[in-house]
């Protein structure tokens, strides 16, 4: 087995989604989720609203100009990548299914800075 690894995990330790994919079992994301469990911390729940999004088609309403319509291939490393601008009409943006898929301002950063 050289340059292979291999890690055992029970069942009942799979993590909510019950994943079984071998990259996510990587043994050095392993080590990270145990560093990570001593630390505190609290779910990023406690302190946004998160939500997955639109599940309508909305590309057939992409355009050059409009509001910017931020999409899960936009995401890079934590960043926002602005390299290929996708915007939706207003009209879009304000129907009613969209509003889950709205971004917010948000008080936690000065909440972060102020501890």
């Amino acid at each position: 087995m050289d340059g292979l690894e291999a890690v055992e995990i029970k069942l009942s330790g799979l993590e909510r989604t019950c994943r079984i994919d071998s990259e996510f079992y990587r043994k050095e994301n392993l080590i990270v989720l145990d560093v990570l469990k001593k630390k505190k911390h609290a779910p990023l729940t406690d302190s946004f609203s998160v939500s997955d999004g639109n599940h309508m088609s909305i590309s057939d309403d992409f355009c050059q100009d409009g509001i910017r319509y931020y999409r899960g291939a936009d995401i890079y490393n934590f960043f926002i990548e602005e390299a290929s601008p996708i915007c939706i009409s207003t009209e879009s943006f304000n129907l009613p299914v969209m509003k889950r898929s709205h971004l917010k301002k948000t008080t936690f950063l000065c909440q972060l800075s102020a501890r």
